[in-house]
């Protein structure tokens, strides 16, 4: 039951033959997960989604148990992996009349059989009428529907495609023939006492993973139990889009009841889940644990399902999960229905990435070994989920992308013994004649920056000066000059050298393709000695004006986020820390992916924004570069800005500007932000980078114009809980 007494949700609307409600409703959960459009695609995955509603409905209490239901899959006998569900409902409407509503779920607009044809009709007839054996003989009223996906184009564009229910005319009903012969409907059937199931699925609301655990095992213990109980009459075949859609019917009974949110192919660390479950309950919790669940078929094993579950999770940072939570766990599921009884399941418990300490501070605390060790784990396993060693081709634009994340951190930080210190930061800008070496150690036409970032870092504290020079190089065919830089300015300084080699060739051996070497020096003299005192031409310059950053980000995020005036004071912020620094944008021709991941690792650095999402899915595979939110605890929401951003070279500045806003055109009018926010309101802009401004200024182009989509919800909205 809903909140307020009410039973509703998807199936309760088609018991009750609401089909413009359940149109409505449907709207409702596309706007949270418009993926779902994408997964119809998916051979009877759109049957096998209400198979899972209609299966579990008694059970759900969403059906009474006065009704009774029918089912079964009429397969295309020439390609069985075509066909529709076909569902009767005996139901009685509030005059008291005996209803039977006949529903065809179709796997394709026009597909084979998609109509409930006058044969089973008859079936469901005689199952009800008790095969003549009953004294009495019902009066029933018939009732035909067809349940598709429906676009003036379909299959071309997604975001104009929708779910829709059509009620044929009593001259049209029964009128067409089914795809296979009709060899009965199996019958629905209650397995467990009134609310148990609900109450169950009710305490996942929870931020204990732990308790999260073991009710989540319980209530696959129960869909395992339905699966078997119907596998007879199935014919799932052991493909993953049936049980994809079973599965996910069947979470859909909760929707509404429990404000759960179900995200099919939500993008989490690196990947594409096949569900994340999320269920906040009627108090609309901001820290429930989610649930990552990957489903195999066939012969694949439930742990390998598992495994890769946990890697979505370990590998996605807790500020960039792009649904409303800040549960810093999840639970991870692996399931194959194929398989043997003791080996369906397997789940565990994960951490997601935290932040963790910064690099600056691996870097200034600790023995050579353990700076070592705590840099090598900073760049194997970033906290914003960039892995440092890129691809054996060498061609990934976002080598040194996680880099932008130290260079734009704050300068204060705390060493051992609790003590804060201030640490002066510079980029190395390697000089146009600072060349790479070819195979016989001849100059190559390779710029050094293109495969190295260099930066140095000064500190001052218990009466010593130290310099650390961080290097981290990719190393491809190309080997580096024996060079160094010239600190020669800080001659007293004592020298620590930490060189970090990405190797793409050795991804797969133990070191994973990363060497960290970590190498103390007395004094730049000697550190410069090492290098048969040879140093590159280039110069070291000063990364400054962080804080403002900081705290203009703040403002925005806070009180300013549909405020023009504050959107472009931020960007004018960023402009005069990246004017001077212009080359780390396109390094190595990254363009576009540059700017993106500079901004990326910029504002990973702010306390707010929290949540930093990257190509945020929206409807219609639609992804917009880069949301900006505050912590999902915030009084007051989240404030959802979307940013799309464009790189321009000579004379593509208007030009990019009108792609820009085309682009928010398109956004405005797709589904999928409801996921991110309780708010009605997401803020949309774009940033421009112009390569070839010549002012800070003029660096980047911001929209005069916020685009403010409203509205958020579908109207149906308003049934969740707590509305």
């Amino acid at each position: 039951m809903h909140n307020n007494g009410e039973n509703i949700g998807l199936v309760r609307s088609l018991l009750d033959g609401e089909y413009q409600k359940f149109e409505e409703r449907f709207e409702s959960f596309l706007d949270q997960c418009p993926s779902f459009l994408h997964s119809v695609g998916k051979d009877r995955f759109f049957p096998a989604f209400f198979f899972g509603m209609f299966a579990t409905a008694f059970d759900s209490d969403i059906a009474k148990d006065s009704e009774r239901i029918f089912f079964r899959f009429d397969n295309d006998p020439d390609n069985p992996r075509k066909g529709n569900l076909k569902v009767a409902i005996l139901t009685e409407d509030r005059n008291g009349r005996q209803i039977v509503r006949c529903y065809t779920i179709a796997d394709r607009t026009n597909s084979i059989g998609s109509r409930f044809s006058e044969e089973e009709k008859q079936w469901v007839e005689r199952k009800l009428q008790g095969d003549g054996t009953k004294r009495r003989k019902l009066e029933l009223e018939w009732e035909e529907y067809k349940i598709f996906v429906w676009a003036e184009n379909l299959g071309e564009d997604e975001k104009e495609e929708a779910i829709r229910c059509k009620r044929f005319s009593e001259d049209e009903a029964f009128t067409q023939d089914s795809a296979s012969l009709c060899d009965g409907f199996e019958e629905v059937v209650r397995t467990m006492q009134q609310g148990n199931l609900s109450n169950l699925l009710g305490r996942l609301a929870s931020n204990n993973a732990d308790y999260v655990f073991a009710t989540i095992r319980n209530v696959f213990n129960y869909i395992i139990d339905i699966y078997n109980r119907y596998n007879h009459v199935l014919d799932f075949n052991g493909k993953e889009s049936d049980y994809h859609g079973f599965l996910s019917g069947f979470l859909m009974n909760f929707r509404y009841r429990h404000t759960a949110g179900i995200y099919l192919e939500l993008f989490v660390g690196g990947g594409y889940t096949d569900i994340t479950f999320l269920i906040r309950g009627v108090d609309r919790l901001r820290d429930s644990v989610p649930i990552i669940i990957e489903l195999k078929a066939g012969g694949e094993s439930a742990d390998q399902a598992l495994e890769q579950a946990e890697n979505y999770v370990i590998r996605c940072p807790v500020s960039s999960i792009s649904i409303h939570t800040s549960s810093g766990s999840a639970v991870c599921v692996g399931l194959n229905f194929d398989l043997d009884e003791d080996q369906r399941l397997r789940l565990s418990t994960q951490d997601f990435l935290d932040k963790g300490s910064s690099l600056l501070e691996r870097l200034f605390n600790g023995s050579v070994d353990e700076i070592r060790e705590n840099v090598r784990n900073y760049l194997l396993y970033p906290s914003f989920g960039v892995p440092a060693v890129p691809d054996v081709r060498g061609t990934n634009s976002r080598v040194f992308s996680y880099t932008t994340g130290f260079a734009f951190a704050k300068k204060r930080i705390m060493v051992a013994g609790g003590n804060w210190v201030d640490v002066t930061k510079y980029l190395f800008n390697y000089h146009d004649n600072d060349k790479m070496l070819g195979p016989q150690g001849r100059v190559a036409q390779v710029n050094v920056r293109d495969r190295a970032l260099t930066m140095v870092l000064r500190a001052l504290w218990q009466g010593e000066e130290r310099i650390i020079v961080l290097d981290v190089r990719h190393a491809l065919a190309h080997q580096f000059p024996i060079q160094g830089l010239d600190l020669s300015r800080w001659p007293d300084a004592r020298v620590y050298e930490v060189a970090c080699t990405l190797n793409p060739r050795r991804r797969d051996e133990d070191d994973l393709g990363l060497a960290v070497d970590v190498t103390p020096f007395q004094s730049p003299a000697d550190y410069l000695q090492s290098k048969g005192n040879q140093s590159f031409q280039g110069e070291l310059l000063t990364i400054g004006g962080v804080s403002n950053i900081h705290s203009t980000a703040n403002v925005m995020m806070n009180t300013g986020w549909q405020d023009i005036n504050r959107h472009k004071a931020l960007f004018q912020a960023i402009s005069k820390v990246l004017f001077t620094l212009k080359w780390v944008v396109n390094r190595n021709n990254a363009r576009e992916v540059g700017f993106h991941s500079v901004l990326h690792g910029l504002f990973y650095t702010c306390d707010n924004p929290a949540r930093i999402i990257i190509e945020f899915q929206l409807g219609g595979g639609e992804k917009i570069d880069l949301v900006l939110l505050r912590s999902a605890e915030s009084r007051g929401g989240v404030h959802p800005i979307a940013k799309e951003l464009k790189f321009a070279d000579d004379y593509e500045l208007q030009s990019k500007i009108q792609e820009a806003n085309n682009q928010l055109n398109s956004y405005l009018q797709c589904r999928g932000y409801k996921r991110i926010t309780d708010g009605d309101t997401v803020v949309l802009s774009y940033a421009i980078w112009n390569d070839r401004a010549q002012r800070p200024d003029t660096l980047i182009s911001v929209k005069d114009v916020l685009r403010i989509k409203d509205n958020l919800g579908h109207s149906s909205a308003d049934d969740l809980p707590g509305r």
